[in-house]
């Protein structure tokens, strides 16, 4: 009943062409296909056809949303607003985790950095370690999904925000340790 129409390979310098075929293409190739190309079904490598919406990207990337409102749209307005960058992780990190397991895509770390930076300032290093262990474990699974293996992916989980995160998980934990002695020396305080 389906038919295939329109359907963009990627190549590897970019959009190539647009074919009018039933050749098999791999889900990857779809998935980064603009969503305007994809019109009807494609045949995976497996030879079974698959039915595609217009709004397959938009289906397959669960786009974070705090409220209605994507969280993009929050990251300069709410930034220093820590109930807002709070939600912010909470629906990356649902996001993420909703993906299904070996296609995921990362999550933002930009949101979780800015609640362990906003956590520091309140003196909450309990809170920052733990927001900063939420983004490790997004971080390690990722890593081990096979398309970031493959180095089809963009590497999140080794830029600057991903590793000052992991920093800051560090210097958390030796904070706690001294605000904790501090306490039992006066515990009065």
């Amino acid at each position: 009943m389906w038919e295939t129409v329109d359907l963009v390979r990627v190549g590897q310098v970019g959009l190539s062409r647009v074919l009018k075929t039933t050749q098999c293409v791999d889900s990857y190739t779809v998935a980064m296909a603009p969503l305007w190309t994809i019109t009807a079904t494609v045949e995976n490598a497996t030879g079974r056809v698959l039915p595609l919406s217009l709004n397959y990207r938009k289906e397959r990337i669960m786009k974070p949303d705090v409220n209605g409102t994507p969280t993009y749209e929050l990251a300069e307005s709410g930034k220093h607003d820590l109930a807002t960058m709070r939600a912010c992780c909470a629906a990356e990190a649902d996001s993420y985790w909703r993906q299904p397991e070996g296609e995921r895509l990362c999550a933002a770390p930009y949101y979780f950095e800015r609640v362990a930076i906003l956590l520091r300032k309140a003196k909450d290093y309990t809170g920052e370690i733990d927001i900063c262990e939420h983004w490790k474990a997004i971080a390690d699974d990722y890593r081990r999904q096979p398309m970031v293996k493959a180095r089809q992916a963009a590497l999140v989980h080794k830029g600057p925000r991903a590793e000052a995160i992991l920093a800051r998980l560090k210097k958390a934990k030796e904070l706690l340790r001294k605000e904790r002695a501090a306490k039992k020396k006066n515990p009065v305080g």
